[in-house]
This record gives structure tokens, sequence and C-alpha cells, in this order.
């Protein structure tokens, strides 16, 4: 497996930062599956498929403000963005076996992408705050089950 990441953060002169990461990944196999008899199973792996439930590519980005409130003697406020995005991926590693049937486990997890945002205000020992998750709704399929 071949990979690179990155990530990094702009801090401006004001009271925002910016954030990104990102991940790339080659997760396909250097070469087929040996085939032993009586202990390989009938799905095989073959060169190039790719690594089950791992996404060739994801990121996120992230912007956060830190502001003052003058509001009951003055409060410190905190805001903050978030986006990710989840890549692709295959349910199984094993797409067809050595007769070339499809699997029937395979499927295609689509990529999605998730946006957050995080909003609070505090003092000295408390704070409190309201966090939302997914604010597009957005369905991430995970993985899928079948019979």
């Amino acid at each position: 497996m071949l990979g690179l990441e990155a990530s990094g953060t702009y801090r401006t002169d004001g009271p925002v930062e910016f954030g990104a990461a990102f991940t790339w990944l080659d997760t396909g196999f250097s070469e087929d599956q040996t085939i032993v008899p009586g202990v390989t199973d009938r799905f095989l792996v073959f060169e190039d498929d790719e690594l089950a439930k791992t996404p060739s590519f994801s990121a996120n980005l992230n912007a956060t403000s830190r502001f003052q409130l003058d509001v009951a003697g003055g409060l410190d406020g905190f805001a903050r963005l978030d986006y990710t995005y989840r890549g692709s991926s295959d349910t199984v590693s094993q797409n067809r076996d050595v007769d070339n049937i499809l699997n029937p486990f395979f499927e295609d997890i689509p990529s999605f992408n998730v946006l957050n945002l995080n909003v609070s205000v505090g003092r000295d020992n408390w704070s409190a705050g309201l966090f939302v998750k997914n604010i597009t709704n957005e369905t991430a399929v995970m993985m899928f089950l079948t019979n």
C-alpha cells in the first residue's frame, strides 16, 4: 500500500483560522492471490483489486473563528465549520472468483460529504454550546449487508 497524507493550518491576522487535510491511498494488491487447494475459498484477490472499505481519497476542511461578545460582562465565543469528504470504496476486496463470476457480497460504497457546525460561548469555568452534525442531512453509506 502506498499513501500520502498532508495537513496544514493558516492563521490570519484576525480571529479566523483555516485548516485542511487530505489522504490519498493506493490500496491495489500488487499480485494475484495464490490458490491453495482446500484452503483458499472461491473468491480471490487479484492484482489491482482494492482493499475493502478503504477510499482512495479523503479530505477535510475547517474554518474557526474566536470572538468576544459584549454581553453579561463579556463572553468568549467560538464558531467552527467542518467539511469532510470520504471517497468511494468497496465492501469486499474479492470482487470476482476464479471463473470471473462476480462476488454477490461485492458492492460499491458511494462517496459522501458531511458538514458540521459548532458554536459556543463561555466565561471562566463554564461554557454552553450548540453542535449541529451533518447540516445537509447527507446519507453516508458505510457498508451493505446482504443475506
